[in-house]
């Protein structure tokens, strides 16, 4: 599975929309609502918004994965995508493990550690497929 790079990238993109359920459980478990609604209302409309770009562009780098894998493999601005979700995945789980995930309170850490694995298997896919690219080029 991991020597084969279309499969590997359908199974990634499988994987990212495993965060919407984790989002869904992370907006009861830690009572974003509540947290919200503290802020002023431009910065309420901000981070919904950031938020909502965030579950876009998820979903749709997933979309694309699934439906055109050998595309993303084989073509440049392909593995400029790839190359982008290694960054992004990488960034993300950096993030959730060193920033964010300290800070979560005890009840929830079970949902941390999820999210967690999650974002670095999306790390680590995102790197071999990069790294089959850099293998695959021929010497300059």
């Amino acid at each position: 599975m991991l020597t084969d790079p279309i499969r590997l990238l359908v199974l990634l993109s499988g994987l990212q929309f495993l965060q919407l359920p984790g989002m869904i459980v992370g907006q009861r478990v830690l009572a974003w609502r509540d947290d919200l609604s503290k802020l002023t209302p431009v910065s309420r409309r901000l981070v919904v918004a950031l938020g909502i770009g965030i579950v876009v562009y998820v979903c749709g780098t997933g979309v694309i994965g699934l439906l055109y894998p050998r595309a993303a493999i084989t073509s440049e601005v392909g593995r400029a995508l790839c190359l982008l979700q290694a960054f992004a995945w990488t960034t993300r789980a950096s993030l959730q493990l060193l920033v964010i995930g300290p800070t979560w309170p005890r009840h929830a850490r079970w949902l941390n550690r999820s999210l967690s694995c999650i974002y670095s298997a999306l790390a680590l896919g995102f790197a071999i497929i990069c790294g089959q690219f850099l293998a695959a080029q021929p010497p300059l």
